[in-house]
């Protein structure tokens, strides 16, 4: 007998419920593996997604670490992976593939290590138990390390012995179930199980787990709808904690990145400033040094171009007209005038020289020179004065300003080769450290300065001119003159596209003062027959003045310091109308000689003589004094005018 003609014998209804039987165990044993085989790959993928994430954002944390070799932070960042329990290790490679730093689990063998640091794929792979990702760490296209994260699979395997020991339970009630239920099972089994496989379907496919299958019973199947609609729910919360987490770990890495680029582009700011704040220091150290070392040297030239001066210019009145020394004579006392005008410069680049300041309108100064500018820069080249018609009152030296404007200009057309525009704009000029200021704008179209050139215009003895057509003195002196005025200077250039000066000196609303009364140059040398104390600590000046003062008719007594002075004083039975003195002399200056001189002649006027800087003879006090001053050189001319100026003076000490 064959079993298909046993199996026909048997009644229907228990062929039915046997086949209803098997086909409900098959059934449902199917559908535990498929659903067993969806959670294992649910889970499987959901691992890998967590983990690549986690790379990433560890790969994205490391960059700054790689890149400045800070392994510290690295290492900080790798320890924060001791809080995700699946994570058994973690290694940062640099470039080269050496360990930069690791994260190693309490019991994971050494083997881990070897292997990690051999793993050259990018992506994630299951290796036996283990699940590895690895992640290659980039930053503008440069390779910078890479980053391997080794995972277990303990939660896996728990997770599938639950479900096996859950389905075997579900396979025994059901069966149970299906004896006793074979017609109900029959009529309600297909329906269910037909939305299971839909809804898990499409779950799969669209990986949309806000679906839900509506339960149709109470019994096995609806256990099992409830089931797997919690199982979407459980995924699909943790489907947007994990979406959340991410979002949370990129905005970290976007004000992490942020935060470092704003500290990096500080502290790039700071290293700069900190260069051109040193540049400047330099820059300011070197010029005082230079300008120490000329108030210094034209202090000494003085003294000699005192002598060489009054010397060669006693000659030339002595010698007769035609006679060959009196032609050497004038040839001398040329080259002098030329090195006493020399040491000006040098006087007015260290910001040491005697100024005469007064209020003086620039606007009519320019107005002035005007036609003196035309002459000096030539035809070809336009003259173009924009000054405006309100006040520009400032406090300076009058012929320093025009030496000032004269020195600009001639650079200007030097700069131009004889043929552009020459502009002087004159404006008011507002800052916030000075003041008001009146600004004069001296604006070239000539060939511009280059930047090398430009970082050095204002040091003294540099110049781009042939030999012998510069001294390299210009520009510092307008540099000197400009700074001890209280202002400031500075210029703007390119090549070939013409240089701008700006000159800024502070304005003052003040009256403006009345011209000074000019020195007679007349051929007739005043003279005189009164007596006058001379005080000079250097031989050849005292000789000098000496000289010129007994050939004027003076009677003259003579003394070094102040020691001789007063002894002179002392004993010298007739009056002493007139102590010409040095400022700066050894043991005693000439203002604290004049105290004593006081007390000994009270009614002898004084004059002071000195060819030290400004600063120097203001730190000796000459000035509180109110005593007139004859600068260093001076001519015969100059010293008899000065003498005779101050003996006329009615009262006090004389008149400036």
């Amino acid at each position: 007998m064959t079993t298909r003609t046993r199996i026909s014998r048997i009644p229907l209804q228990r062929q039915l419920r046997a086949t209803i039987l098997l086909v409900t165990g098959v059934a449902i044993l199917l559908a535990s593996i498929g659903f067993l085989g969806y959670e294992v790959y649910s889970f499987r993928s959901a691992m890998v997604r967590d983990l690549d994430t986690l790379a990433e954002m560890i790969g994205s944390n490391s960059t700054g670490a790689l890149v400045f070799d800070d392994a510290g932070v690295a290492q900080e960042t790798l320890s924060a992976l001791a809080a995700r329990s699946s994570v058994e290790s973690a290694f940062l490679l640099d470039a080269s593939g050496e360990r930069f730093a690791q994260f190693t689990r309490d019991g994971v063998p050494d083997g881990a290590t070897v292997e990690a640091r051999t793993w050259e794929r990018d992506g994630s792979v299951f290796d036996g138990g283990r699940l590895i990702s690895a992640r290659t760490i980039t930053m503008d296209g440069e390779r910078l390390g890479r980053v391997v994260l080794i995972s277990d699979m303990g939660e896996l395997t728990k997770r599938l012995r639950r479900y096996a020991s859950a389905m075997g339970a579900i396979l025994a009630v059901t069966a149970l179930i299906a004896v006793f239920l074979a017609a109900k099972l029959q009529r309600a089994l297909t329906r269910p199980i037909r939305q299971l496989s839909e809804a898990a379907r499409s779950v799969t496919e669209r990986r949309d787990y806000s679906l839900r299958v509506g339960r149709c019973a109470d019994d096995e199947v609806g256990v099992l709808t409830d089931a797997f609609n919690g199982m979407l729910e459980e995924i699909e919360l943790r489907d947007e904690a994990l979406q959340a987490t991410h979002d949370h770990l990129e905005l970290q890495v976007e004000e992490r990145t942020a935060e470092l680029r704003r500290q990096i582009d500080e502290r790039e700011q700071a290293e700069q400033a900190l260069e051109d704040s040193e540049e400047k220091l330099r820059q300011s150290q070197k010029m005082e040094s230079i300008g120490r070392l000329a108030g210094g040297v034209a202090h000494d030239f003085n003294n000699l171009l005192t002598v060489i001066n009054g010397y060669s210019q006693l000659m030339v009145r002595r010698l007769k007209s035609g006679d060959p020394l009196r032609d050497n004579a004038t040839e001398v006392l040329k080259a002098g005038e030329r090195a006493s005008a020399l040491t000006g410069q040098l006087l007015a680049f260290s910001r040491k020289q005697i100024l005469s300041p007064r209020v003086i309108d620039l606007g009519d100064t320019i107005r002035d020179m005007g036609r003196m500018l035309e002459r000096l820069i030539g035809e070809g080249i336009s003259l173009q004065l924009e000054l405006g018609d309100d006040p520009a009152h400032v406090r300076a030296d009058l012929s320093q300003i025009e030496q000032v404007i004269m020195n600009l200009a001639i650079n200007a057309k030097d700069a131009m080769d004889g043929r552009g525009t020459l502009r002087l704009i004159l404006h008011e000029h507002d800052s916030s450290d000075s003041g008001a200021c009146v600004e004069l704008e001296v604006r070239d179209s000539g060939c511009g300065i280059d930047p090398d050139t430009l970082a050095q215009i204002f040091e003294p003895f540099f110049t781009t001119k042939e030999s012998g057509k510069g001294t390299g003195l210009g520009l510092s002196t307008v540099y000197g003159i400009v700074r001890q005025s209280g202002g400031d200077i500075e210029v703007e250039s390119e090549p070939s596209q013409g240089t701008v000066f700006r000159v800024r000196l502070p304005k003052v609303d003040a009256p403006l003062d009345g011209d000074a009364t000019p020195i007679d140059d007349s051929t007739s040398i005043p003279s005189g027959q009164e007596t006058v104390l001379l005080v000079e600590d250097e031989a050849m000046v005292r000789q000098l003045t000496g000289d010129i003062l007994e050939e004027l008719g003076y009677r003259i007594l003579e003394a070094s310091n102040g020691g001789e002075a007063l002894l002179a004083c002392e004993r010298h039975a007739g009056p002493i109308d007139l102590m010409l003195s040095d400022v700066v002399m050894p043991q005693m200056s000439g203002p604290e000689l004049l105290e004593r001189v006081n007390e000994l002649r009270p009614h002898t006027k004084v004059l002071f003589m000195s060819g030290y800087s400004e600063e120097a003879v203001s730190r000796e006090g000459a000035f509180r004094t109110g005593v007139p001053l004859l600068k260093k050189p001076f001519s015969p001319d100059h010293l008899a005018r000065k003498v005779r100026e101050v003996l006329e003076a009615a009262g006090g000490r004389g008149s400036k």
